[in-house]
């Protein structure tokens, strides 16, 4: 039952203009899926076309445990916090509005590399500078009490 967002699977410099096929080698309408409660791996490819380039398939293996019930947590934690505006071109606001301490914020690109690392406390409110940054996109992750919360994020 985690929702997740393909996007986190590939590294690299990504084409944005590709096509995501599910397990059952079916279109999808974008990154964003949700696994099912029974445990397994699942295969996901991302096709991109290209007439200047050859074509490019990137595949993304997602890992079900079925004994585990992730929304119970991640959707309450997901809701109370806020990242805005995105897409952003020189700074992006963190809200936090779950009443629990941020422990640790990290900005990273899409190969992990941690671009920004901050700890903020109760604070309500966080700008981050995105402004020296390529355009593309990023993962941002906040970790409450012990609880990783992440976003994708795009820099203008």
């Amino acid at each position: 039952n985690e929702p997740f967002d393909l996007f986190t699977g590939i590294g690299g410099n990504v084409d944005l203009n590709g096509t995501w096929y599910n397990p059952s080698n079916q279109a999808m309408g974008s990154n964003l899926d949700t696994s099912s409660n029974l445990g397994g791996q699942y295969n996901y490819d991302y096709v991109v076309t290209s007439t200047i380039c050859a074509n490019d398939t990137s595949n993304v293996i997602v890992i079900v445990d079925g004994a585990c019930d992730y929304t119970a947590i991640v959707e309450e934690l997901m809701g109370q916090w806020e990242v805005y505006p995105n897409p952003a071109t020189t700074t992006l606001t963190v809200s936090n509005n779950s009443g629990l301490s941020v422990s640790n914020m990290e900005l990273l690109d899409l190969n992990g590399k941690v671009l920004y690392n901050s700890t903020w406390g109760n604070q309500l409110e966080k700008n981050i500078d995105i402004s020296p940054l390529q355009t593309g996109m990023y993962i941002l992750k906040l970790t409450f009490d012990g609880q990783t919360s992440s976003k994708r994020i795009i820099k203008q």
